[in-house]
Formats: C-alpha cells, structure tokens, sequence
C-alpha cells in the first residue's frame, strides 16, 4: 500500500524554489522508520519568499509526503516520478536533491530525476558512520566487554567532517594508555 500526499502549493513551490537558476534551495528527503507497518517518506525545502525574524533565514516548508509499505526502488520510483511529472515546466536540470545514502531511494531519485543534481546528506553519512563503526568495534573479542569503545576523530582524515563531540563521545587527543585493555 502507498499514498502521495501534496497540495498543489507544494509543487509550485519546489518548482519555485528549487528549480532557480541562481539561488535555489535543496529538496531534501528522509525516510523516517518505525511509523508502524508503514514507512513515511517526507521531502522538505526553504521558502525563499519568507523569513524568520529571529534567524532572518529562510523556513523550512514540508513538501509532498509519501505513506508506503516496502522501501524498494519500484516502490520510490512511484513517489519521485509522480512529483517529477508535475514538475514537468520546471527547470529540473536545476534541481538539487539531498537525501541519505539508501541504495533504492538514490536510485528512483536518479531515474525520475535525470538531471537534476543529487548530494548526500552529511549528518546522515556521519550518523552512519559511526553507527557502523561503534557496531563493529563492540563485536571485538580482544577488547574486554566492559571498556566502552573510543572513537578519535584524527583516527580517520579522510572523513571530511567534524565529528561532533558530546553527540558521538569523541576525544580530540588519544589517551596514551588507549592500547592497554
């Protein structure tokens, strides 16, 4: 089971505000788990016509949503080709997407919107990250159960963000002892 939820207004929006030449904004997409048997599917971007008074930037306006079941491409594809189709006098070479790293939803993005421009999100590259790397660092034998696992943001240059450091626990300097068990 599935079900497309917009308004008209959103559309014209994205088509608005996301579709600019120069200064557009991103249609960000998140899949959020757990809403039952059900997932939602919720695309998001800033309304550049209005802003905040106590930031002076831009709100962030709830775009068309999508209520499914399964999370396969087939799935994905119904959602972004039935937002791409009425998109159709739009710009969307100019369309930049953002969204995380599932391997369906990048997809059915890349086919619906051919395109347009498609970046990963870093909070969730980050997140996920240090998910999998807590994960497997708790599954080492040599490492006594009771120690909780450190994570050094120098331990990986190549990341190319700032872990920050109450979120994941980090310590700038490795302590001199962090061999000994």
């Amino acid at each position: 089971p599935s079900v497309i939820l917009y308004t008209d207004e959103q559309l014209q929006d994205i088509g608005l505000f996301c579709c600019q030449e120069n200064e557009g904004t991103i249609l960000g997409v998140d899949k959020t788990y757990n809403f039952g048997q059900l997932h939602l599917t919720t695309t998001v971007f800033k309304n550049l016509s209005v802003v905040r008074t106590d930031t002076a930037e831009p709100p962030i306006f709830l775009g068309p949503s999508f209520l499914h079941g399964k999370s396969d491409f087939t799935t994905f594809d119904a959602f972004f080709s039935h937002i791409a189709s009425h998109l159709s006098d739009s710009e969307l070479k100019r369309l930049v997407v953002g969204s995380d790293d599932e391997q369906a939803l990048r997809k059915s993005i890349q086919r619906s919107f051919p395109g347009a421009t498609h970046i990963l999100c870093t909070r969730h590259l980050k997140n996920n990250w240090t998910s999998s790397w807590f994960s497997s660092i708790s599954k080492r034998q040599d490492r006594p159960a009771y120690q909780k696992p450190r994570l050094y943001s120098k331990a990986c240059p190549e990341y190319r963000f700032k872990l920050d450091k109450q979120q994941c626990g980090v310590n700038e300097q490795p302590s001199e002892d962090r061999n000994k068990p």
